[in-house]
């Protein structure tokens, strides 16, 4: 199993991501056309929030939703799912984002009904920032602890603390449709929706 070790930073403004520790997204199941874009996840933790920085070196990627909670797993889509208290509930959140910025999120158990989070009151806090060059696209966003606290109220950020959860990439209707995963998943069919496959997530000093 993996296990990601999140540095603890002071300032966002002084966050160096090519510094932070990468989350490889290097399994890519459930599909036999090669495409296996280079992708991986970056963590931070700070006082107001944890930081996340997702990166594919995919090319021209498709990006066609607009709109807070659009299916971006259809488009070329970065993804971090995380439950930070696993020895108090089986719920957890999913940020879905495409190369336009466009999220989708949600937060609950695993299942088909999973209830959506109230973006656009979180909109500001979040900072979602999205870009495209010619290595690739990237996002990145911050999740502040007073949404995350809104959902399990239980939570405080501190060192040693162990959250978990997965990083991915996929892309459902794309030209070459891929699934990336940072811990590897071991089913026949494409479902991120498995947190039993969740490695550690463990807040450093």
């Amino acid at each position: 199993m993996s296990c990601y070790h999140i540095p603890r930073l002071e300032k966002p403004d002084a966050i160096n991501w090519q510094c932070i520790p990468p989350a490889p997204i290097s399994h890519y199941l459930w599909q036999e056309n090669g495409f296996c874009p280079l992708a991986a996840g970056r963590l931070a933790w700070l006082p107001q929030g944890l930081a996340v920085y997702l990166c594919s070196d995919e090319k021209e990627p498709r990006c066609t939703f607009q709109n807070w909670q659009d299916p971006v797993y259809q488009d070329s889509c970065l993804e971090f799912f995380i439950n930070f208290t696993p020895l108090k509930t089986a719920c957890y959140f999913n940020f879905e984002i495409n190369a336009a910025g466009t999220m989708l999120a949600q937060y609950g158990e695993a299942g088909t009904q999973r209830p959506a989070l109230k973006l656009e009151g979180w909109a500001d806090k979040l900072s979602i920032r999205a870009g495209i060059s010619a290595d690739g696209w990237h996002v990145c966003f911050m999740l502040p602890w007073e949404l995350v606290r809104h959902y399990q109220e239980d939570f405080q950020p501190e060192p040693g603390r162990v959250a978990v959860g997965n990083f991915y990439k996929c892309g459902d209707h794309t030209p070459l449709p891929h699934y990336g995963c940072w811990n590897r998943i071991e089913l026949q069919r494409p479902n991120f929706h498995r947190p039993e496959f969740f490695a550690p997530l463990v807040f450093e000093s």
